[in-house]
This record gives structure tokens, C-alpha cells and sequence, in this order.
């Protein structure tokens, strides 16, 4: 059964737990979980094997034009969205903020899904957003087409540097902006990537995985047909 999920934290427990037999989920937060840090205090998953490396998920941060945000740094005392508890968006966003040099007092942070966050800055509820998301994606989409045009804020090669270079799953990445026609350009946007990874319980039985994997690599055209990600 494919269902859909409150996000790659749920993902983790489902299958840690045995409510499914795999799930998808960023490597960070897949690691958080296998030494049982935050959300994972006293609960570590040491259970879970990864299957199959997948794409990129980026960090995105979707800002009005109007709020006048063109780098990380422009957040400071600006209004935004984080994500719902429990999803790689708003677990990342904390520490994130704080690699950049924002406390996060000086944000003003909101958590509300990522999927409410295009309408709520087309309504000027927030000035800015930030999503880990794969590319391209409808969130980015929606958002650039209302009325309040929309940038892409890139983060700086030296911010690039230091979280990617303390942190071997994640990687310097360019979003491919030419998805997002209307969104408003000033050059490359580069940013951090965070695989994706395919995983499922250390218990389950090799000749299911195997199963599966066979599948997804023997309908690889389709799978790509079907998302240009």
C-alpha cells in the first residue's frame, strides 16, 4: 500500500515501528534518528537500512520581491515559514538559522505546513519560506504565480562551505530555476542538497527488498517519464 505521510520523521517511525516496510527520507534526518537525536531523544532507530540512494532535496527559500530579502542574512526580523512539526523543514530550520548567524529570536518563525506556505505569502501572512524540497517542485510553482512576485534566495558560497563541509550528506547544489519561469532572477541560485534514500527495517526479508528494487530498476524510464527529478 503507498500512502501518503505527515512527512520523512513519520516515514522513520512507520517503518522503525513496523507500520510499513519502507518509507522515504532525507539522509540527515535518517541519521538523527540511528543515534537517536532531536526528534529522537531516548529513542534511537537502529533498526532501519537504506535501499536505494535518491535525489537531491534542496534547501529552498521562497521570499516575496516586496520584503526586500535577497540573502539569508535579509531574514532578520522578517516573518518565516518553517514547516509543520516533524518534517525535514522545520527540523533543519532551527540549526540551519543558526549556521547562518540568525538567532532564531531574530526570525520570526511560523509552523504551518509547507503546502499552505504559497498561499499564505500571495496573502502577505509571511515575507519568506524555507522548504527542503526536490526540484522542480509545485510548492516553488504556486508560489510564483499569484499577484506578489517571488525570489529565489541563494545562500553564499561561504555558508555553502561550512554546512557543507561539516557534514557529509549534504552537498552543494544549483536549483534549476529555468522550471519557474515567473520567478524573479539575479544570477545562479546555489544552495545545499540533502540525499534522499530509499530505506526500510534491518528485519525485513531480503527476497522482499529485492523484490522491490528489482522493479524500480527494471521500470527506471517510466519513473523518470513520470517526474524529471
Amino acid at each position: 500500500a503507498n500512502t501518503a505521510s505527515a512527512g520523512s520523521v513519520a516515514n522513520i517511525d512507520a517503518v522503525a515501528e513496523g507500520k510499513a516496510d519502507f518509507g522515504i527520507a532525507e539522509t540527515e534526518l535518517l541519521k538523527r534518528a540511528a543515534v537517536g537525536v532531536r526528534p529522537w531523544e531516548g529513542r534511537s532507530r537502529g533498526n532501519l537500512r537504506a535501499v536505494l540512494g535518491l535525489y537531491p532535496a534542496t534547501v529552498t527559500i521562497v521570499a516575496a520581491v516586496d520584503s526586500g530579502i535577497r540573502n539569508v542574512a535579509d531574514l532578520k526580523g522578517k516573518r518565516l515559514g518553517i514547516g509543520a512539526p516533524g518534517s525535514i523543514d522545520n527540523t533543519f530550520a532551527g540549526a540551519f538559522l543558526q549556521m547562518s548567524g540568525l538567532n532564531p529570536g531574530e526570525v520570526v518563525i511560523t509552523e504551518k505546513s509547507t503546502a499552505l506556505a504559497p498561499e499564505r505569502l500571495q496573502k502577505g501572512e509571511i515575507d519568506a519560506y524555507l522548504c527542503i524540497v526536490g526540484h522542480p517542485n509545485l510548492t516553488v510553482l504556486e508560489a510564483s504565480q499569484g499577484a506578489r512576485q517571488v525570489r529565489l534566495v541563494p545562500l553564499s558560497d561561504e555558508l555553502i562551505g561550512q554546512v557543507a563541509g561539516s557534514n557529509p550528506l549534504l552537498a552543494p547544489v544549483v536549483i534549476p530555476t529555468r522550471y519557474y519561469p515567473a520567478v524573479e532572477l539575479g544570477g545562479e541560485v546555489r544552495s545545499i542538497g540533502i540525499r534522499t534514500v530509499f530505506f526500510t527495517r534491518g528485519d525485513l526479508p531480503d527476497e522482499k527488498v529485492y523484490a522491490v528494487v528489482r522493479e524500480i530498476m527494471g521500470n527506471f524510464e517510466q519513473f523518470r517519464r513520470q517526474h524529471p527529478i
